[in-house]
């Protein structure tokens, strides 16, 4: 999460606390407003790790690649039907 999202994080607690029409109406614009900027923030991240792990593919660095696909979708364990 970026510097941004966090304030806007810290903002929305401040609005949370306070029972005033207003601020529940700014509480409810700020609340979208991080859910659109957290969801840009993860998109943008995983496309970077995504092209990490494909310019590893291309150069041949095979087990860092699946180590850091790894991290991020675990051991794979299958589900028993």
């Amino acid at each position: 999460m970026t510097e941004e999202i966090i304030e806007l994080i810290h903002l929305r607690r401040n609005l949370k606390n306070n029972n005033t029409d207003e601020s529940q109406e700014e509480y409810i614009k700020v609340r979208n407003e991080i859910n659109r900027k957290t969801k840009l923030a993860k998109e943008a991240f995983l496309q970077e790790k995504c092209n990490e792990v494909g310019e590893m593919m291309k150069t041949g660095r095979l087990e860092s690649a699946f180590k850091t696909v790894k991290t991020f979708f675990g051991t794979g364990k299958a589900v028993g039907l």
